[in-house]
């Protein structure tokens, strides 16, 4: 059984009239390769707040166009809904964002059931109390059945640590695992906007990777662990 985690660095806003100026989307594929012998593969994305305020949203299901015997599942906040649930607000389930502040918590989840073919599906999340104030999101599923990083590979072993120290000044350590299938990989630190600072190769004779920070600016960035020039685990990092 196959099991695929993706989270790609990009950042960019869908142009919706207005909405694209309120609100952006951090780490977010528009485009997944899958394969069909996978039991399920998942999207990670964060939406940040760029309105100018504080917002409670709810997030929907606005399109799904589904290859034969494909299902799409998606989690917002603290809840996960399956394919008949269409909107996070059939439940009540919201999420605070403070201006310029960043949510992690969605996910959006491809089942297909070793079926071939194309899925698109579109995420609105929109504010509670204006359901003018929205912001479109839209994945397209392409079958791919050379896609790697099975969900053997991930039990076996990737595995990446939260920074320390955290925040950082001159340094940080960061401590990971790759499995025995993948002897190199590499870390990469990204600034908010998703642009690249610096990046080193890490092996599986090590354990643990410098980061050096001294050069960076104060901030929040993040470091990725990089394999198949995928995103396979993400930690944050806080420089001062």
């Amino acid at each position: 059984m196959k099991h695929f985690v993706i989270t790609l660095v990009a950042l960019f806003a869908l142009s919706f009239g207005l909405q694209a100026q309120n609100y952006e989307m951090v780490y977010a594929p528009d485009t997944v390769k899958y394969d069909p012998a996978a039991s399920f593969i998942d999207v990670k994305a964060n939406l940040k707040n760029v309105s100018g305020s504080a917002v409670t949203l709810l997030a929907e299901r606005r399109g799904n166009i589904l290859a034969t015997g494909h299902k799409t599942n998606f989690c917002w906040g603290t809840t996960c809904f399956n394919h008949d649930v269409s909107s996070s607000a059939v439940f009540n389930v919201t999420v605070n964002l403070k201006n310029n502040g960043i949510d992690s918590s969605f996910k959006l989840t491809l089942v297909p059931a070793n079926n071939t073919g194309m899925t698109k599906t579109t995420m609105r999340f929109y504010n509670e109390s204006d359901v003018n104030d929205f912001f479109d999101y839209t994945v397209v599923f392409v079958e791919d059945p050379t896609a790697s990083i099975s969900e053997e590979d991930l039990a076996r072993g990737f595995d990446l640590s939260n920074p320390y120290p955290n925040p950082a000044t001159e340094m940080a350590w960061i401590q990971y695992t790759l499995p025995q299938n993948v002897p190199s990989a590499s870390l990469r630190i990204t600034d908010m906007q998703g642009r690249v600072i610096s990046q080193q190769a890490v092996s599986s004779f090590e354990d643990r990777a410098q980061l050096h920070t001294s050069t960076l600016a104060s901030g929040v960035y993040f470091v990725n662990l990089m394999a198949e020039e995928r995103i396979i685990a993400t930690s944050k990092l806080r420089v001062k």
